[in-house]
């Protein structure tokens, strides 16, 4: 379940921007000072800091697993990854990558508002699917999965949406 504004606010900090005239986004909030350095293959990103255990716990089971094969590391730097300031794209509202809460894994293998095929093909192994081994562990560490959205599916997108009150707490 996708999580509340007001929910990620109370867990990973309260964001605000403004917008210019000439279009720039000011951001005011209290986030920033939370984001911290992660790296995986080399792959340098940012995360929110109640976050970064999870992602470290995740991309050593990929590793474990042999599932890093199924990843796009070179798109995951260019495109891909976890903290990025922006809005969602098409909307005024601020995107879960603002706060360091989601990650966008193999952007060119699975389109924006793309549906996702029904199930996984070791042929096509980058595309995600419902029975994808790289959803599945996302899912089992409490993130939603972009593909599931039926009006806009986001098949890269995997995002935060559980156990807030269990990182409240740390």
């Amino acid at each position: 379940m996708i999580l509340s504004n007001n929910q990620i606010e109370a867990t990973f900090g309260f964001i605000s921007y403004s917008e210019l005239p000439d279009g720039k986004i000011v951001w005011n909030d209290g986030v920033e000072k939370h984001i911290i350095p992660i790296t995986w293959h080399g792959i340098a990103m940012k995360c929110h800091s109640k976050l970064a255990p999870v992602f470290h716990i995740i991309f050593d089971l990929i590793d474990a697993h042999d599932y890093a094969r199924f990843i796009d590391f070179k798109n995951l730097q260019t495109a891909g990854g976890i903290y990025n300031r922006r809005l969602i794209r098409g909307s005024k509202k601020i995107s879960r990558h603002s706060w360091g809460i989601a990650i966008d894994i193999n952007v060119a293998y699975n389109q924006f508002l793309v549906k996702p095929p029904s199930t996984f093909d070791v042929k096509n192994m980058r595309v995600f699917t419902k029975d994808h081994p790289i959803v599945s562990l996302f899912q089992r560490y409490d993130f939603e999965w972009g593909g599931n959205w039926k009006n806009h599916p986001d098949g890269m997108h995997f995002e935060f949406a559980n156990n807030i009150m269990e990182l409240k707490k740390t």
